[in-house]
């Protein structure tokens, strides 16, 4: 939400820029065209003084002002949204105080009341709107001071004019909840979606992945793989579980299984762990040479060997069987053939790793 709201400020102060060089090209234009025609409405000089010099100058310091702020290293978030929204205050009062005579611009401050809606500070919002109201009133009096004959008429274009930035502050408010709401419900659907793909693709007990998750993945890798990068599918099955199980209770069983996810998620990339099934493990592994990926697996095995349980003194093993290939081989090849490698170790006795390498 910080970064959104850093965008934004951003693309105000851009936005700003431009409307800055459009207002001294508008400024320019106004002044030419009146020249032309030999209508000021005052006295030249007056009027280069009121309608462009003024307008300029503080149309220039609103924009260098909220350029500033924006990059400025000392400056908190919060102040430079703040203040980087009121430079846009400025820049629209400079706009209906200076050439006020157009009453429907005395509002102009309004847009800053608009964009102040994006950031959540309840204290910018207000301060904003008040800020607009009361640049509302200056021009109102700056008409006031140069036609004091219609001051029937200005009070009543104030008033109109106060009624509708409150109106469109509430307006805005309103929609800023909705949007909110809407953020919050949408934001709300996507974490139960992750959370229902979580659960798709992990295994809610030892944290792999599941059965279904790792069978695409693999499949997908070996279609689209480069022809001889050398892989590798290991399956791993926990010695003599449904003893443990029989003996310490499931609940005891899950111990083991929690430890066994813990050790196969804790290696590096390209090794994808999951749960096949029951107390048995698959590993897929890629980037490595036949030779490393027996290493890997060993390592586990001595490791998950040395774990110490509450439940029982002994020593709890896995029999796992590594199949190197090429991976231009078939994912229920690969799979059926570390499968009765695994089986193989299992009947060599148990608490070992066989490999063998398939052409």
């Amino acid at each position: 939400m910080d970064e959104l709201k850093y965008e934004v400020r951003r693309k105000m102060v851009g936005v700003l820029k431009y409307i800055w060089l459009a207002g001294i090209i508008a400024e320019i234009i106004f002044y030419l065209v009146l020249k032309w025609f030999g209508d000021y409405g005052m006295d030249e000089r007056e009027y280069l003084v009121k309608r462009c010099f003024l307008p300029i100058i503080f149309f220039s310091l609103s924009y260098y002002m909220a350029y500033y702020i924006d990059n400025s290293k000392k400056t908190s978030e919060d102040r430079k949204n703040y203040l980087c929204t009121l430079s846009l205050c400025i820049f629209g009062a400079c706009i209906g105080i200076f050439h006020g005579y157009f009453v429907p611009l005395w509002i102009s401050p309004v847009i800053a009341v608009v964009y102040s809606t994006v950031f959540p500070d309840k204290k910018i919002r207000m301060n904003i709107l008040h800020y607009s109201i009361t640049f509302c009133i200056l021009a109102y009096v700056y008409r006031f001071i140069e036609e004091p004959d219609n001051i029937v008429t200005y009070t009543v274009n104030l008033l109109i004019c106060v009624i509708i930035i409150i109106v469109t502050c509430i307006s805005a408010v309103v929609v800023q909840n909705y949007n909110t709401s809407l953020l919050a419900a949408t934001h709300e659907y996507y974490s139960k979606q992750l959370e229902y793909r979580d659960r798709l693709e992990k295994d809610a007990l030892t944290g792999v992945h599941s059965r279904s998750f790792f069978k695409e993945n693999v499949e997908k890798y070996l279609k689209e793989s480069v022809d001889g990068d050398v892989v590798a599918m290991t399956i791993l099955d926990i010695d003599n579980f449904k003893h443990i199980n029989d003996t310490y209770g499931h609940a005891n069983g899950d111990i083991v299984l929690k430890r066994l996810g813990e050790i196969l998620n804790s290696e590096e990339e390209g090794i994808m762990p999951a749960r096949f099934g029951g107390e048995e493990f698959v590993l897929f592994m890629t980037d490595r040479t036949a030779q490393e990926y027996k290493a890997i697996i060993e390592r586990m095995l001595a490791e998950f060997y040395a774990g110490q349980y509450d439940f029982t003194d002994e020593h709890i093993s896995f029999s796992a069987g590594i199949v190197t290939m090429k991976s231009r081989h078939e994912y229920t090849e690969l799979f059926n053939a570390a499968d009765k490698l695994m089986y193989k170790a299992k009947a060599s006795g148990k608490n070992m790793v066989l490999e063998e390498g398939l052409e």
